[in-house]
């Protein structure tokens, strides 16, 4: 194990965190490159086989290795035919790669591009259920296994960069460019509603991430800051600042693997943030 932790930041809350903590074990595919000299050290992520790929798994309770996908996966796929990206969702069984469908809008739709995507196996049923997030502020619900569209929800003005999905509340959140995050609800039907938005200090969304426990939420914002925020009612509770660059992704540790619960940040700055923040109990 690679441990930098010789600054500790303290635990969140109302205030402005400045310092992460360092991490990285062998159970996570992340390597810390170590640069010598006066600077500080640079975290690069290092996923064998997946770089540039858009990966999301069926079902994250399964033994499958951090980081690795299990299966199917969904990756935001290109028209061979076209010199553009067309408007489409692939999905792949793993990890023979090979294709199990492509999800289209109908013609006529004009979603735009998919611009992010979470992949679930509701526990009521056997068909994994797709949500996507469009070009156009909207997102789409997609019945996999056969290939249709259950549902749209218009939720933003900007294109949606970025959502998560609570299959415990049946709730999820969205956001985009704009300094808006909209939180949405899905019924037995399989209908998607707005439930309310909660307005922003700064704009841009790159990444949501809602923790495993389904207590808190952390986002990745333009603004160079990971912000946490109280799932139930959506209070702020702390902002994360230490990147230079704009944040670009944010992830929570398995609950299952350690009694202390991580957050970690990717950023433009080319390091990674791991913080200790607030534990399950």
């Amino acid at each position: 194990m690679v441990d930098l932790s010789s600054r500790h930041g303290s635990s969140p809350s109302s205030t402005t965190v400045r310092t992460p903590r360092f991490t990285v074990s062998s159970q996570y595919p992340a390597f810390l490159l170590q640069k010598r000299g006066p600077k500080p050290p640079t975290a690069v992520l290092w996923v064998t086989q997946w770089t540039d790929t858009c990966l999301e798994p069926a079902d994250s309770k399964t033994s499958c290795h951090p980081g690795w996908p299990c299966r199917p996966v969904c990756v935001l796929g290109e028209d061979s035919g076209r010199s553009t990206l067309a408007p489409q969702v692939q999905v792949l069984d793993m990890p023979s790669k090979t294709s199990v469908c492509t999800l289209k809008p109908e013609a006529g739709a004009k979603a735009g591009m998919p611009m992010c995507l979470e992949l679930w196996k509701p526990a009521s049923g056997s068909s994994p259920l797709l949500l996507a997030g469009y070009e156009d502020g909207s997102v789409i619900l997609w019945n996999v296994s056969e290939r249709r569209r259950l549902s749209r929800l218009s939720c933003h003005k900007e294109p949606v960069m970025s959502l998560d999905f609570d299959s415990g509340r049946a709730k999820g959140l969205s956001g985009s460019s704009e300094k808006v995050l909209c939180i949405w609800s899905l019924d037995a039907q399989h209908n998607l509603k707005v439930c309310r938005t909660q307005e922003l200090t700064n704009p841009g969304i790159a990444d949501i991430a809602i923790r495993p426990d389904g207590k808190i939420l952390a986002t990745a914002g333009w603004d160079h800051r990971i912000r946490l925020f109280g799932w139930k009612q959506l209070k702020p509770l702390a902002v994360l600042d230490y990147h230079s660059a704009a944040v670009h992704c944010v992830a929570f540790s398995d609950p299952g693997r350690s009694s202390e619960q991580l957050l970690a940040g990717g950023s433009k700055d080319q390091r990674i943030s791991v913080w200790s923040v607030y534990n399950q109990t």
